[in-house]
């Protein structure tokens, strides 16, 4: 065999490769958004810092960026900060999780006066870097003892029509109803944010943001309707000897959306295409005949 042919069967292999899903890899991915280890996950540091010095906690879920609060954010008047959606309360069991989206329809929502649970595309607010949309997470756990804790499992957002669909989904599998769902945390693996409650404690403190990228919204008219459906407290402690289900019986989680903008201090990854360019480039590079 030729050398040429041999450097384009690496290459080919390795474009192949790149543009290929790994199915070898770990199927759980967890970020610890909490000041413990646990289960020997740790801290989940994103290793950048403030301009104000602080530890930037977070990371990356099917492309959104997950973040703790900072001492830093500013959050306006209490809950001013915020355009508060829904809350779910309820007693999270594995067979019956604390779920449910903007609109009052699953039995574990609740929206308290004030709260208007119609968002639309055009009243997204963007980070401060301009790359994402910011949603905020409140959590109302008790703060003493290991019932501090709690675990965010599910995330989606789904994109719809500038009117509600004739009957509301009451159900997980009748999501997809609502419209087209441009974000799932567990679109390829079993996710998890965990997340302490005494970190941030008190109403309006947002415990963590979730900066999603713009560019899934792209296509869909201003007026079109975003339906945020989250699902809490199914992560298990057992191995740390805490209490399966983080004690969410008695407490509420509020979902909102960003009045101000916050920045994330972390660029939305490039897509993989960027990768295959380069790796084409080369590869067409070492390809073209020499001249003698």
């Amino acid at each position: 065999m030729k050398i040429g042919y041999v450097w384009e069967a690496v290459f080919i292999f390795a474009l192949l490769s790149f543009a290929t899903p790994d199915t070898t890899r770990a199927q759980v991915s967890v970020i610890n958004l909490t000041g413990d280890v646990i289960d020997g996950v740790a801290v989940s540091d994103s290793g950048v810092d403030t301009p104000f010095g602080e530890d930037v906690i977070g990371g990356f879920l099917e492309g959104t960026f997950f973040r703790r609060s900072l001492n830093s954010d500013d959050f306006g008047s209490g809950s001013g900060g915020f355009r508060d959606l829904y809350r779910v309360q309820d007693g999270s069991t594995a067979t019956d999780p604390q779920d449910g989206y903007n609109r009052s329809v699953f039995d574990d929502v609740s929206i308290p006066g004030g709260f208007d649970p119609y968002l639309t595309v055009q009243e997204l607010t963007p980070s401060v870097e301009g790359d994402s949309y910011v949603f905020a997470f409140d959590t109302h756990e008790s703060t003493g003892g290991n019932s501090r804790y709690v675990s965010l499992d599910e995330f989606r957002i789904y994109v719809g029509t500038d009117t509600d669909p004739a009957t509301l989904p009451s159900t997980v599998a009748d999501l997809g109803t609502l419209g087209t769902l441009v974000y799932d945390m567990n679109a390829t693996s079993t996710s998890y944010v965990l997340i302490d409650s005494s970190l941030f404690a008190g109403s309006g403190q947002m415990d963590f943001f979730a900066f999603v990228p713009q560019a899934v919204f792209t296509g869909f008219s201003d007026t079109s309707y975003v339906y945020v459906y989250t699902s809490w407290g199914q992560y298990s402690f057992d191995a740390s000897g805490r209490t399966s289900g983080f004690d969410t019986s008695a407490t509420p989680e509020q979902v909102a959306s960003g009045i101000q903008a916050y920045p994330s201090y972390a660029a939305v990854p490039e897509p993989s295409g960027a990768m295959l360019l380069t790796i084409a480039g080369i590869f067409w590079a070492l390809r073209r005949p020499k001249r003698r």
